[in-house]
């Protein structure tokens, strides 16, 4: 609506009425500013809109029309135009425009472009006129960015960039807004981008003393500076920050630039001036004059109380100082004074280079102590450690100042344990030989006795030369090596004693020397080298019989070792009578005086001459005495007197033998065994007192203990021939349980045939042979020896009880070898161990050994192989042949060997049955020439009875024969046609045996079924007259029968050739066979009976007969034909008649009940 028309609208009176009209009528709406205000923000579509809208919403706020609330919604609504002149309606975060901000004037270009800020276009700055409303130039902007946020340095967040406007000088404007923005920042809690802090840190954008500079790198100078700037002044250039071309504003922006790294602390600007300084030291701008120049300024510092700490810190790092060695760090170098002069004679130190700095370097000696270098020698740990960094080698020790500060280095500091053993071996120790090396050196102590002999030629430390303060560094000495102890020196002594040893120096008048020693400090009970008195026990300075020895290993010679000598080597002392007076000294050192503490060396120099006859009883018995007392004690002899000992040199009743080989004979037992039975000592040449020495004996192996001796007797035994005396040492063995170690060796004493004995193994023998068959293969001790001895030789030497299964199969391979027949008595015995002794394992020897087995023949037991020999389990089969065939039975039953378990083992070793291996063939041929063919009415054989027992037999649940399948059976019985002639079937019976032979034998059958043509036929029945004839018909008859119906279940056939047999000897006798079929457990079910009551009614049998009568008088021939046929056209006839007297009967059966 025009605006003259709302303003007449508004002062017209009844404005509601027209207003209300113009609303239902007109569809004027009425809006309120904010109401349009949101309807015009989205109708917003170009650049020039965008900025009207905008100065809408301003002079709507500076009117009135909108309160704050509507102003801010209405501008977050409101689309903007950026710098590029495109129309935003989505933002984030905004910008003013570049041209009217601080942002660019700061930093040139946009660095929030990444981060999604929007840059407004600068027409929001430029002045303008709408609607009559006339807007002062950047008005608007500054209502955009009161109302929508636009951002402004110093109040934007910084960007996380890197700056590159920061890396080049920033004005004095740029650079207090940079501090002033950054100041904003850390009020309202902001933390500094990272990146953007780097670059202001190390940014030259500021103003120094030495130009522009980054911040890190500059310091902000304060008064307590100025000192310290005098100082650096000249030497170092120190980057201060230029205060007045800030125009001093700077200062109050002290925490901003800290944060972006500037120094303020004095410590700071001592670490800047230290760093500068040591960079210039250290990289070859080091010269006298700055050393000297840099030392005048700590002094200044120092007089004028400025703390110079943080200063030296800096500088003491480096290597700067030039020394004799080259440059040194302060603390690595020293000034050289008289007090050094003792160190130079061990040490190579790095002394300040006089000659270079001048003689004015020794004015700053404070200076240089303040800065670490070493200006006077105090004995403290650290200039002691200091001289031992620095030895030399070798050092000079050519005075005892220079000795005794080695001392102390080695007691205060220590020296490598490298280095302690080059001292110990370098000649620089003062002593009574001249200059010695410390280790061949010791320190005598006035106390200790040493003799003479042994220590004239030991270097000791000249005392003289040193003073007594040498005593005080004895820890010291021992270090290096000398000997400061007792124990050391008598370590230092027994090593001159070793030499003399070793030289083979050591006299007659030595020995003496040493012993008269050890005797008078003894005497006075002092104090004798520990070290020398063990060496003069461990080595050998002692002169005996058997060379150099030491005093444990040597013995004094007395009158109670001359009988030992003839079987001993001792070592006896030498050195004649002289030697007789130290007795007790040499006993102290360990020299054996008496028999008792020199028995060791008996023991061990035994030596037995070889002739065992020289050597008397007196001697063995003193051996054994010295024995004796060796076990007093001590436990074990030594084996080298064992060995030594084991030749035969004592006497037994057998002759000499070593100890091992020789018992000693106990009354006790002197009902088992005689003392010539068995090498026993010999109690008459050594006499009753050998018996006392029964402990020793036996230590040095001589069986004592009868219990023992088993095994020594039985080596002997063999020895006799005698049956008593060989009876009497088994009983002696069998009372101790003697076994042998081999027991395959013969220990057993048969007697010959020729009445001589003979030694056999006891593998050879069995204790009994029950069978008696092994009387020449095996030997049987029963013969020989009592039942005591028998159970003996079972336990002691594993004799068999019986022969073995092995022994009957070795017997049995000699019987198959040989010719000659088997007894049925042997026969009999072997089978019957063999049934006996069945097992797999008996199973698996029997059919890898036995190749023949044994046959009954006419002239007794034959032994044929196994492949020609079969099991007779068909006797009528068995009559056929006349060969034997058939493996042998006993006739009658023997325990354990039933004619069952033999045919089970003759099965196992591959024997078959004769009816499986029969090979049957039938040839059969019918006789008609004389007309000899008759029908058998077949009610006379196929009868109820017969009938009944099948159905009831086929009905048995376990064979699962249905009753279609049981009638169709029957049913092929019922259409037999049976006929009788005079030959029937021929069978022949063949037999292969090994080697291709073949056996045959031809019988005739009573009875043949030809199931292809149901015809059975059978021999006449003239032949089965008699209770003789009766039994052969039923058998043959229920065989027949039986095999025909079960064609498919042979396996049943037997069971219903049984049943079949015993109703037809009942003649079918119908309440015979209702009990027959109850007693085994049959019965007929409904269909059965329903099918017997079809078949065997009166009608039927009638017919049957008639049919019967016709059949033979059909079967008959007219005699025009009678001999003008041949057999095949006679058959043919038959056939035709048979098919005819069918039909007739057929058609008789239609006509007769219309028959009168």
């Amino acid at each position: 609506m025009p605006l003259d028309t709302q303003k007449c609208l508004k002062a017209f009176p009844k404005r509601a009425k027209v207003m209300n009209w113009l609303q239902n009528c007109g569809r004027i709406e009425v809006l309120t500013v904010y109401n349009y205000g949101c309807e015009i923000s989205r109708a917003l579509q170009n650049r020039r809109l965008a900025i009207v809208f905008a100065h809408f919403l301003y002079h709507s706020q500076e009117k009135g029309y909108l309160d704050d609330q509507s102003i801010r919604h209405l501008c977050a609504l409101m689309p903007i135009i950026d710098n590029h002149g495109s129309l935003i309606t989505m933002r984030t975060k905004v910008l003013v425009p570049a041209r009217c901000s601080k942002w660019f004037s700061l930093m040139g270009s946009n660095p929030w472009r990444s981060e999604n800020y929007i840059e407004l276009s600068g027409d929001y700055g430029q002045s303008s006129s709408f609607a009559g409303n006339h807007t002062p130039e950047n008005k608007i902007l500054a209502f955009i960015q009161t109302q929508i946020g636009a951002a402004d340095v110093p109040y934007i967040y910084p960007p996380n960039a890197n700056c590159q406007v920061f890396h080049s000088p920033l004005t004095q404007e740029n650079a207090l807004l940079l501090l002033q923005w950054i100041r904003n920042m850390m009020s309202g809690g902001a933390a500094l981008p990272s990146c953007f802090l780097n670059c202001v840190k190390n940014g030259s954008w500021i103003k120094t003393s030495v130009g522009y500079n980054s911040p890190k790198e500059s310091f902000f100078c304060t008064e307590e500076c100025t000192s310290l700037l005098q100082i650096g002044y000249g030497m170092v250039s120190i980057p201060i920050i230029d205060q007045e071309f800030y125009g001093n504003i700077i200062s109050s922006y002290s925490k901003e630039l800290r944060t972006i790294g500037v120094k303020f602390e004095f410590s700071e600007a001592s670490e800047l001036i230290g760093n500068k300084l040591m960079q210039l030291l250290t990289n070859g701008m080091s010269n006298q004059s700055s050393v000297i120049s840099l030392l005048g300024r700590i002094r200044y510092l120092r007089e004028k109380h400025i703390s110079q700490s943080l200063l030296i810190e800096m500088v003491i790092r480096g290597k700067w100082l030039l020394t004799c060695f080259g440059y040194k760090s302060p603390a690595e170098a020293l000034l050289f004074s008289s007090e050094w002069r003792t160190a130079l004679c061990i040490a190579n130190l790095p002394f300040i280079d006089e000659n270079y700095y001048g003689e004015r370097i020794t004015d700053y000696k404070v200076e240089l102590e303040l800065l670490g270098v070493h200006v006077r020698f105090r004995d403290t740990n650290n200039d002691l450690r200091l001289v031992v960094d620095k030895l030399k080698f070798p050092p000079d020790l050519s005075t005892a100042e220079a000795s005794f500060l080695l001392f102390k280095c080695i007691c205060h500091v220590g020296l490598s344990e490298n280095y302690l053993e080059k001292l110990k071996h370098l000649k620089w120790v003062k002593t009574n030989q001249g200059i010695s090396a410390p280790s061949e050196s010791m320190l005598l102590d006035p106390e200790w006795n040493f003799p003479s002999c042994v220590l004239d030629k030991i270097p000791v430390i000249d005392v003289q030369f040193y003073g007594m303060e040498m005593e005080s560094y004895r820890d010291e000495l021992r270090r290096l090596g000398v000997a400061v102890t007792l124990a050391e020196s008598s370590r230092a002594v027994s090593c001159r004693f070793m030499q003399l040893l070793g030289a083979s120096s050591i006299t007659k008048e030595n020995v003496l020397s040493l012993l008269e020693c050890y005797r008078q400090i003894k005497n006075k009970k002092g104090r004798f080298p520990v070290d020398l008195i063990s060496c003069m026990k461990r080595e050998k300075w002692l002169s005996t019989k058997m060379g150099m020895r030491k005093p444990g290993s040597s013995v004094f010679f007395n009158s109670a070792w001359e009988s030992i000598s003839s079987i001993a080597n001792v070592p006896f002392i030498e050195y004649s009578s002289e030697i007789r007076g130290y007795k007790d000294e040499l006993r102290t050192l360990g020299v054996a005086i008496t028999l008792e503490e020199g028995v060791s060396f008996v023991l061990q120099g035994i030596n037995l001459p070889m002739d065992p006859t020289t050597i008397t009883a007196s001697n063995s018995l003193l051996l054994l005495k010295c024995i004796k007392c060796w076990n007093g004690p001590r436990k074990n002899i030594p084996k080298e007197f064992i060995g030594g000992i084991k030749k035969k040199w004592l006497k037994t009743v057998l002759g000499y033998r070593c100890p091992e080989e020789s018992l000693l004979f106990d009354l006790n037992y002197s009902s088992l065994i005689q003392r010539d039975d068995a090498p026993f000592i010999d109690e008459e040449f050594y006499g009753s007192e050998i018996a006392l020495y029964k402990n020793q004996l036996r230590d040095i192996g001589v069986k004592v203990d009868m219990r023992h001796g088993c095994s020594l007797v039985s080596q002997y035994l063999k020895l006799h021939s005698d049956r008593s005396t060989i009876n009497r040492i088994y009983m002696f063995l069998k009372e101790f349980k003697w076994e042998p170690e081999n027991r395959n060796l013969n220990w057993i004493w048969v007697l010959c045939e020729d009445g001589k004995g003979d030694w056999v193994n006891p593998k050879s023998c069995v204790l009994h042979d029950g069978t008696g068959l092994f009387g020449s293969q095996l030997y049987v001790l029963e013969k020989f020896y009592d039942e005591d001895l028998l159970n003996f030789f079972s336990i002691a030497l594993c004799v068999r009880y019986m022969p073995s299964i092995e022994d009957y199969l070795k017997l049995w391979r000699d019987w198959e070898n040989s010719t000659s027949q088997v007894s049925l008595e042997d026969c009999v015995a072997f089978w019957k161990f063999i049934g006996l002794h069945w097992d797999p394992t008996c199973e698996k020897l029997l059919v890898k050994h036995v190749k023949k087995l044994p046959v009954l023949t006419k002239g007794g037991i034959t032994l044929i192989t196994k492949l020609d020999v079969f099991i007779a389990d068909d006797i009528l089969l068995e009559d056929l042949f006349d060969e034997s065939l058939f493996v042998w039975y006993p006739s009658k039953s023997i325990p354990f060997l039933s004619q069952s378990k033999l045919t089970s083992i003759y099965t196992s070793l591959g024997v078959i049955k004769f009816s499986e291996a029969v090979e049957k063939n039938e040839l059969y041929k019918l006789n008609s020439s004389h007309g000899a063919t008759t029908v058998v009415t077949r009610a006379n054989m196929i009868r109820e009875g017969l009938v009944r027992i099948i159905l009831a037999f086929l009905t048995n649940p376990s064979f699962d024969i249905c009753a279609e399948k049981r009638h169709e059976m029957v049913q092929s019985l019922l259409d037999l046609t049976i006929i009788e002639v005079d030959e029937l079937v021929t069978m022949q019976y063949k037999v292969m045996l090994s080697g291709g032979r073949q056996l045959e034998a031809k019988t005739t059958r009573m009875f043949h079924w030809k199931r292809d043509e149901s015809r059975l036929f059978i021999r006449q029945f003239d032949e089965f007259q008699g209770a003789d004839g009766r039994i052969k018909f039923a058998t043959y008859f229920s065989d027949e029968i039986s095999q025909g119906l079960l064609c498919e279940r042979a396996d049943l056939a037997e069971s219903l050739a049984e049943l079949i047999k015993v109703g037809c000897l009942l003649d079918y006798e119908a309440a015979s066979i209702e009990f027959l079929i109850k007693s085994k457990n049959l019965k007929l079910f409904a269909e059965d009976e329903e099918f017997l009551s079809a078949n065997f009614s009166t009608e039927i049998q009638e017919e049957i007969m008639e049919e019967s009568s016709l059949s033979v008088n059909t079967t008959i021939l007219p005699s025009p034909l009678e001999g003008q046929l041949d057999q095949g056209e006679v058959n043919i006839w038959k056939q035709l008649m048979k098919v005819l007297s069918s039909f007739f009967l057929r058609w008789r059966k239609t006509t007769r009940p219309s028959e009168p």
